[in-house]
């Protein structure tokens, strides 16, 4: 029996998108033991995998007791999903053989005795891909599909024609829906499709979603263990709610979601769900900056109405389920933003891009203009005929000015097919 030890001691997202690689490992041709080491926040969901045999939580206080603990347990492989110093060196610490991590900087892999060269600045390579291309040292194929998670047997939702998760917000970084856009849905809800029940989910004290109440409203935030969380979200038939990690346990359960993913520095591409049915909500190409404050959201978000809910709502509805290509696609097009530098007496033609709602800038001219385009548009791409110095010089204004994940550059007329200009980034950024 060979004892793997998984390390993901961050976020409950990023503890989900680890989970494909216990499939993964399950595939070896010798038997293995699957232990995790996490933070109290991935505890309970690790607590409940059926194929984790054991988990250590990490805290920066535990470090050595966990060491020790780790030590004694005589693991054969550690798996370092996230880069910390203090993890990256507890491996080592703790005398595990084989120890695998993401290519970095030498005073991080030094603690390592395999390394995976990872391009973070490829934003549409999902963070499923990045964690189970680790897997290589083992002979094991990077993948992007959902890990397994075990449906909770029982059942607490009350009869009802459709049943609705509207997930609010955790207290986290994630911008949440407004409160006023989630009333009037309710309302709409009420009015439109009165069989229809919603329950209310969120982990947020001062949540103001505290007192809602209505007919057909289940309010259940702060009221929910991790078990009961995961019951509703298993046997609803629609899930609505923002890039947080409910949302992600939505996507292994493959329920039809409404991902709301405003905030500019978390594309799809990385972060997105991979249910076969989705709706994105993202308008991150006309807003002047990058980064964004509680006080930037009523601007940010003042295309977001009751009635734009309930059309992508539909819409959702109205879709079939997609092929895993047609979900990447989706991602690429809701996460690259392209700037086009013409050529000499071209006039551009966007049609198709604008059919298939990938967003086209033309390029101004000052680069006064040219930077604010970058920021305001969320500018990943720039195509055509960009000049070199002047190419380098916007890269260098995103890297190290906005100290955001720099655009590529592709030198060529724009394709007819948006699918192409996919396949030219990942080109671009193998």
């Amino acid at each position: 029996m060979i004892k793997v030890l998984v390390q993901r001691a961050d976020r409950l997202g990023d503890v989900l998108f680890s989970l494909p690689i216990i499939d993964q490992l399950k595939t070896l041709p010798y038997p293995v033991q699957i232990d995790y080491l996490v933070s109290p926040s991935g505890k309970d969901l690790v607590a409940q995998h059926p194929d984790i045999h054991a988990y250590h939580v990490y805290t920066p206080e535990n470090r050595n007791q966990l060491t020790q603990t780790i030590r004694d347990n005589r693991y054969a492989i550690y798996l370092c999903l996230w880069n910390h110093p203090h993890l990256l060196a507890l491996g080592k610490a703790a005398k595990i053989p084989m120890r695998i991590g993401h290519a970095g900087r030498w005073q991080e892999t030094r603690y390592l005795t395999h390394t995976v060269p990872t391009r973070w600045d490829n934003l549409i390579t999902h963070m499923i891909e990045h964690n189970t291309a680790l897997l290589a040292p083992l002979g094991l194929p990077t993948v992007c599909q959902t890990g397994s998670l075990p449906i909770p047997s029982k059942n607490p939702w009350p009869n009802a024609k459709q049943k609705i998760v509207l997930f609010t917000q955790t207290g986290g970084s994630n911008i949440p829906f407004p409160k006023p856009i989630i009333d009037a849905f309710i309302h709409r809800m009420n009015r439109q499709e009165p069989d229809t029940k919603l329950v209310l989910l969120g982990h947020d004290p001062h949540s103001p979603f505290l007192n809602t109440t209505g007919p057909t409203i289940i309010n259940a935030i702060n009221q929910t263990s991790f078990e009961t969380l995961l019951a509703w979200i298993a046997h609803c038939d629609t899930y609505i709610g923002p890039d947080t990690g409910p949302t992600h346990v939505a996507s292994l359960y493959n329920k039809p979601t409404v991902f709301f993913s405003p905030l500019k520095i978390n594309p799809p591409g990385t972060f997105g769900s991979l249910s076969n049915r989705q709706v994105i909500i993202r308008n991150d190409t006309q807003y002047p900056k990058l980064r964004l404050t509680t006080d930037d959201y009523p601007h940010y978000l003042d295309y977001l109405t009751d009635e734009y809910l309930y059309t992508a709502y539909q819409q959702l509805h109205a879709s079939r389920p997609m092929t895993p290509t047609e979900i990447r696609t989706l991602h690429g097009y809701t996460t690259l933003r392209i700037l086009y530098f013409p050529f000499p007496g071209e006039t551009p033609d966007y049609t198709a891009y604008t059919h298939a709602h990938f967003p086209v800038f033309t390029a101004e001219k000052s680069w006064r203009a040219l930077c604010r385009q970058l920021v305001t548009h969320n500018i990943s791409v720039l195509y055509g005929n960009v000049p070199r110095t002047l190419g380098k010089r916007l890269q260098w204004y995103m890297g190290i000015v906005q100290q955001i994940v720099q655009p590529v550059i592709i030198r060529g007329p724009l394709p007819e097919s948006p699918q192409n200009v996919l396949h030219n980034y990942r080109q671009a950024r193998s």
